[in-house]
């Protein structure tokens, strides 16, 4: 039997496959509303950042208007990482079957993260930056007063390290009592560790409005929403081939040194999913209904329990994209083994 304990490994390698397929989250449902007017003009949307709530706010605007809400669609309907090179830290463990076939267990710690791409970071600040103009420019209205608009964008960037349990057969090509290369084929196991990197969005927009009942003026209603979207990534678990090869070079009866090279192979498990979850510390009497444009859909300002405003309903763990393709993780070794 053969134990071999792999110090640092020189390289570890990743493919990054793009392709996959995408939906954005539905359409939400529509408000009731009092009076004449039809409910469809209006509806709840999970956040102003993507999807329908996006449009709404560009369709408000229209297309000539100096500023545009940027969604984050793009940005949902794609692999937004790439899992980048690392080192890795591992055991194997082989027991000699004839002269020319063995089986080798192996468990190595991949300490290659996956990373936000540059591209994803320029869409995610792209709509963080639009959220502020947007809402400035819909609220300079002659009856709005102390209007604050602010939006946030947080990168947890650089996060998911594997596990990767094999099984492999080695064939040795030739049987030397110092020199002998192999190869290797095999099947495993990959083990997504610890927390993928993610991008939140924080938006708020707080002001008042004055009322008027019969001429006598009434408690101002107070606006104030806040709008938070998280895009996590998931890397799952996953069933891998191994193939590769490799040599071994003896230094003594029991001990010498062993560099080889593995190729894992799987399929894409990297997915796209977000959660939206707004919140409104409004208060007031029952709603304010803002029609920026005859033509656009309404905007609901709900400031009481009673009334739903447009932002108001929550989204979580939507997949929006899933991976397709195959991954090849290569992994080049050194080490010393030990013979008993």
């Amino acid at each position: 039997m053969h134990v071999r304990l792999a110090g640092l490994y020189a390289l570890f390698t990743s493919t990054n496959p793009s392709s996959g397929t995408s939906t954005l989250p539905p359409i939400g449902p529509d408000i009731a509303l009092n009076g004449p007017l039809p409910t469809s003009v209006t509806r709840q949307v999970p956040s102003w950042y993507f999807g329908d709530g996006a449009a709404i706010l560009n369709e408000i605007l229209g297309p000539r208007a100096p500023v545009q809400m940027a969604p984050l669609d793009p940005l949902l309907e794609s692999r937004i990482v790439d899992r980048q090179a690392g080192g890795s830290l591992g055991v194997r463990v082989d027991r000699v079957l004839t002269p020319r076939f063995a089986v080798e267990f192996g468990f190595d710690a991949a300490r290659g993260r996956l990373a936000i791409r540059p591209a994803s970071k320029v869409l995610a600040t792209a709509s963080e930056a639009s959220f502020s103009p947007v809402w400035t420019t819909l609220l300079s209205l002659p009856t709005a007063n102390n209007q604050t608009v602010t939006s946030d964008a947080t990168f947890d960037d650089k996060r998911g390290h594997q596990l990767i349990t094999t099984g492999s057969l080695l064939v040795n090509l030739l049987n030397k009592s110092t020199f002998t290369p192999y190869i290797a084929a095999g099947a495993g196991y990959i083990t997504a560790g610890d927390d993928a990197p993610s991008v939140t969005l924080v938006g708020n927009y707080s002001f008042t409005f004055p009322a008027t009942v019969i001429g006598l003026p009434i408690p101002p209603a107070h606006v104030n929403q806040t709008d938070t979207v998280k895009v996590q990534v998931v890397a799952r678990n996953t069933m891998t081939w191994v193939f590769g090869g490799g040599v071994k070079y003896a230094l003594g009866d029991r001990w010498g040194v062993r560099a080889d090279v593995r190729d894992y192979v799987n399929r894409d498990v990297v997915r796209t999913v977000v959660s939206a979850t707004p919140a409104s510390a409004s208060t007031g009497l029952g709603s304010l209904t803002f029609s920026f444009r005859q033509t656009a859909p309404l905007i609901v300002f709900g400031t009481s329990p009673l009334t739903a405003s447009t932002l108001s309903t929550s989204v979580t763990d939507v997949q929006t994209f899933k991976g397709h393709g195959i991954v090849n993780q290569v992994n080049a070794t050194a080490g010393i083994y030990w013979r008993f």
